[in-house]
């Protein structure tokens, strides 16, 4: 093997980015915006309130940074994926006030990037994935 071949090819790996960066941080924060909206003025018998608003912006945390990694390390450029994390923002709405729904849309638009760009199913996965974060967010602010 010569020294030549055994070099790879010049990629992004090593660097993320900036719509990954950006994509993702949108969807966090816009979960945040969601867990503060649906923990604060409650009504009499309404779950919620501090500590459950502190716990599930943790859970948002969490589950942004190991998307992150996923998405960066792993899934971005990949169209399959990109169509499963659409489909589970999807599934998450049935939890809108969790900001997962939220979290997932910047994941999913995140992992789109790199993907062919005339893919009619990258297109589908990207605009089910914004519509259901616009949903959980029409939700929590009309509830």
């Amino acid at each position: 093997m010569s020294e030549s071949s055994a070099v790879p090819a010049p990629t992004t790996q090593g660097r993320t980015p900036r719509v990954v960066v950006t994509t993702m941080a949108v969807g966090l924060v816009l979960a945040l915006v969601v867990v503060v909206v649906g923990n604060t003025n409650l009504s009499d018998g309404e779950s919620g309130g501090l500590w459950p608003g502190i716990v599930t912006g943790v859970g948002c945390a969490v589950l942004a940074a190991v998307l992150y990694w996923l998405v960066r390390d792993r899934w971005q450029g990949s169209v399959r994926a990109t169509l499963a994390l659409a489909i589970v923002t999807v599934l998450t709405l049935a939890v809108f006030w969790s900001g997962a729904p939220l979290v997932l849309a910047g994941a999913t638009w995140a992992a789109a990037d790199g993907t062919p760009a005339k893919s009619r199913a990258v297109l589908a996965a990207r605009v089910l994935a914004a519509v259901a974060a616009v949903l959980a967010l029409v939700v929590t602010f009309v509830q």
